[in-house]
């Protein structure tokens, strides 16, 4: 799994192939954060080939204006995660702030669903967990742990000693339990997040698959 940490100025990047990747930007400014955003019009993110490409945005700002910056560029990027702050881009812009996807293919997670959280284009799949700060963060904790543990998964998947067998089991055995853990904290949300636990469901059958044929 490999982590990108955008940068104030100009991002051109492309992400390593064959594993899971990571873009992380901020839409804060200078005199919440010190830098400024990191997400800025000219960067350009492309998600490696054969792998799972997320970009991850932050916003401190409770009055900001939650936008995927014109001219932004993204390609390959199956997953969206927006954090941003409760009220964020309230009485600035009149309640009128939107998302601009455009760009964006696959999966769009908006983890507050607060109601400025709203989209100029909807995406094609979007899911709205309206989660409070103390759920997202074990939700997060969660995510980058199954992160980690599809990661090391699939360094040893080709191989077949009885130790590697073992790590792969132990692997799939957590990876499992998280899953349904995760299942079943959305499962107490509300009918919208419906596809999305239906996801974390299918993941947790593909475990079980592989630790069937692992015997």
């Amino acid at each position: 799994m490999t982590t990108y940490n955008l940068k104030p100025g100009q991002d051109i990047i492309t992400g390593d192939a064959n594993t899971d990747n990571t873009f992380v930007g901020t839409l804060s400014p200078s005199f919440i954060n010190g830098t400024g955003p990191t997400l800025n019009s000219n960067d350009i993110l492309t998600g490696g080939t054969n792998s799972y490409n997320a970009l991850q945005i932050t916003d401190d700002y409770g009055l900001g204006a939650d936008l995927l910056p014109a001219g932004v560029q993204l390609s390959n990027i199956q997953e969206v995660d927006l954090l941003t702050a409760g009220n964020a881009g309230g009485s600035l812009l009149g309640g009128g702030s939107t998302f601009n996807t455009t760009g964006v293919s696959g999966d769009v997670l908006d983890l507050m669903s607060s109601w400025v959280s709203h989209f100029h284009t909807p995406p094609a799949r979007l899911t709205v967990l309206g989660m409070n700060l103390d759920e997202i963060r074990e939700f997060l904790a969660l995510e980058t742990r199954l992160d980690e543990l599809r990661a090391s998964y699939r360094a040893t998947k080709d191989a077949t000693s009885k130790k590697a067998l073992a790590e792969q089991k132990a692997t799939l055995q957590e990876a499992l339990v998280l899953n349904e853990s995760l299942a079943e904290q959305i499962s107490a949300k509300l009918a919208r997040m419906d596809g999305f636990r239906a996801k974390l469901r299918s993941d947790a059958q593909r475990c079980r698959e592989l630790l069937t044929e692992l015997g």
